[in-house]
């Protein structure tokens, strides 16, 4: 009998539970996120800083114009939460902290956005 394969890994899935716990956006504009701004893993938000939010929720948005996909665009409440996020995460790394997820909560995002 051969031995059974280990499931895959989805290397975005701690990147799904931050954009649709704490940022609160849909999974189907969390994946839409995603793709725009290129993202492939965890380590990929090591090249975004907090000031690079803006430009991030730009793009998304900019790739959401037409008619049917205007639900998906992102406004300024959603680019803070996200600006929130990227100092949390930039902060773990400075310290040499791990990045769990869990840890990143509401409360946390918003300490995070009034020290940004």
């Amino acid at each position: 009998m051969a031995a059974a394969v280990p499931p895959a890994v989805d290397p975005l899935a701690d990147v799904r539970i931050v954009l649709t716990g704490p940022l609160g956006l849909t999974l189907q504009c969390a994946n839409r996120f995603i793709n725009v701004a290129g993202i492939q893993t965890m380590d990929s938000f090591n090249m975004l800083r907090p000031a690079d939010a803006r430009t991030t929720i730009k793009r998304h948005n900019e790739a959401h114009t037409s008619a049917a996909l205007r639900q998906y665009q992102l406004g300024i409440t959603y680019e803070k939460m996200f600006q929130g996020w990227l100092y949390w995460y930039h902060d773990k790394k400075k310290r040499q902290q791990p990045i769990v997820v869990a840890q990143f909560t509401e409360a946390e995002m918003l300490r995070c956005i009034e020290l940004e």
